[in-house]
């Protein structure tokens, strides 16, 4: 196969971020917590993501609430060494808590019911060790029904598991697009599985966004990787890059996006706004994929070397055949 590269520009918004600011698309002409007034196609999403320095133990699960739908989608995943836990299950229920939930808000919480069942609560702190709301804290616990699989069928699984978890972030949040807000930092975990216990921390990251959506996103390539003070966030999409990298004390937004044909080892570029280019590999550790909305979402947990230093992550394509 030929090498292929992406190279784009932000999108026309400005590729521009805010730090420590409630997200800016949140709807604001809504009462508190109501829906009367929400879009049908008005969605909402959380994720919470970590694993261990060399990748061996990783957990993620992403809410996503509808609420003039009335129902929500859960997707959790444990890799712990050779076992892998997966599964997605929708048409859940929205809890007690019908209506949006107000992002804006210094303590918000995202739940789920059902057999399957989730909640997560997020919380800006008044003054973190970055300054004025600069810390954020996170905590969750997942109740499902998983496959014992990498590639699981639609649907809850035979396998009960409980994951708990809770979350510092380690820099000021980012609002990388309107509605979208990333934050890396460091992750506590506890997995529950009818095989045993496993306890781990490491690099985690926080992930929210809230707008319309009227079903899965379009076709994008996903980076996000972390190591000891550092840290990279970069997404391609048609309408443009975005992102940010964490340079120890330093954000900096992505203005350019490069990457090599999905590979085992896969070399990207990415271009910062003050002109730096960073550099490196990425080395397949796993690749597992989430039934969800009538399509596998395949995600990669990947090594990185690179001229910032070593990461660990994720490098996630969906749908590249139409990119």
């Amino acid at each position: 196969m030929n090498r292929r590269q992406f190279a784009l520009r932000t999108a026309a918004c400005g590729g521009g971020f805010l730090l420590d600011r409630a997200l800016e698309a949140a709807p604001r002409l809504f009462d508190s917590g109501g829906q009367a007034d929400l879009s049908p196609n008005y969605a909402e999403s959380v994720q919470l993501a970590g694993m261990t320095v060399d990748g061996s133990q990783e957990i993620s699960f992403r809410v996503a609430r509808f609420p003039q739908r009335g129902d929500a989608t859960l997707w959790a995943t444990a890799c712990l060494g050779e076992q892998v836990y997966n599964a997605a299950m929708e048409n859940l229920g929205l809890g007690e808590f019908k209506g949006r939930t107000r992002v804006e808000d210094a303590k918000v919480q995202f739940d789920v019911a059902g057999t399957d069942q989730a909640r997560l609560t997020r919380t800006r702190m008044p003054n973190g060790p970055n300054g004025p709301n600069g810390l954020l804290k996170g905590s969750a616990k997942v109740m499902f029904g998983a496959h014992q699989t990498a590639d699981p069928p639609p649907g809850r699984g035979p396998h009960p598991l409980v994951i708990e978890a809770r979350f510092e972030s380690s820099h000021p949040s980012v609002n990388v697009r309107p509605g979208r807000l990333e934050v890396m930092g460091r992750i506590w975990a506890t997995v529950r599985t009818p095989a045993g216990v496993h306890k781990f921390q490491g690099f985690g990251k926080w992930h929210e966004q809230v707008g319309e959506r009227p079903r899965f996103a379009s076709a994008f390539t996903y980076l996000g990787v972390m190591g000891e003070r550092i840290g990279l966030l970069a997404v391609w999409l048609k309408a443009g890059a975005f992102g940010y990298a964490r340079l120890g004390d330093q954000i900096l937004a992505v203005k350019t996006v490069e990457f090599d044909p999905i590979a085992a080892r896969r070399r990207f570029r990415v271009g910062l706004e003050n002109g730096r280019m960073i550099e490196g590999e990425a080395v397949t550790l796993r690749t597992i994929s989430t039934p969800i909305e009538g399509g596998r979402r395949p995600s990669t947990t990947v090594t990185v070397k690179s001229d910032i230093g070593p990461m660990v992550g994720n490098l996630n394509d969906w749908e590249p055949d139409k990119q």
